[in-house]
């Protein structure tokens, strides 16, 4: 991470663990490659890639909305205009987090300071806890040694745990990072 609070970027590398329960009782699971890249205060870009590196989703969150692009459905999805993209909970996400959510888990700020969060600090092994009753979402930061950032995010129907290190770059993101366009010929549908 570079920079002050509120105006810091960061990019990131690593892999999350996605489990979802199935409908015959048996849990799912996938192991995914993730690229972050943010901006604070309100900038977000995440790629996903899974096996062999087969492009699964894109998501960017900027001030005009949140987009997310799922090449194996030919999907595009986007939040209608006129909403409050900070508050845009993205179906790509896990634990019911908005954009600005996971921007302040990113950048170590307290969660606690959007609605609905009441957080716990410390411990050997969690360096937070946070929870959303209204959304039944629970974040925790585990506690590492090794330069790895440990996460886990979970809501009634998904739980992804993440791995995440500091991936430095040379160059700094440009707004152009945090854009995607629909392609020709994908399904185009409203984040609500």
């Amino acid at each position: 991470m570079q920079g002050p609070a509120g105006s810091a970027t960061g990019q990131w590398r690593g892999k999350a663990l996605i489990v979802r329960p199935a409908k015959d009782g048996k849990n799912q699971s996938t192991t995914v490659d993730l690229q972050i890249v943010a901006r604070e205060p309100n900038a977000l870009r995440i790629d996903v890639t899974g096996p062999m590196g087969l492009h699964l989703a894109s998501m960017a969150a900027n001030e005009t909305g949140v987009r997310i692009l799922l090449p194996r459905e030919k999907k595009f999805l986007a939040t209608a205009k006129g909403t409050d993209p900070s508050r845009a909970h993205a179906p790509a996400l896990p634990g019911q987090v908005t954009p600005n959510e996971l921007l302040a888990i990113l950048f170590d700020r307290p969660l606690e300071r959007e609605p609905g969060w009441m957080c716990s600090r410390g411990g050997s092994e969690i360096v937070f806890s946070c929870f959303d009753d209204a959304r039944n979402a629970r974040v925790i930061r585990r506690a590492s040694d090794n330069g790895e950032r440990r996460f886990e995010l979970s809501d009634r129907s998904s739980k992804a745990e993440l791995v995440l290190y500091e991936a430095k770059a040379k160059v700094e993101p440009v707004a152009k990072t945090f854009e995607l366009q629909a392609p020709a010929g994908f399904k185009q549908e409203t984040i609500k």
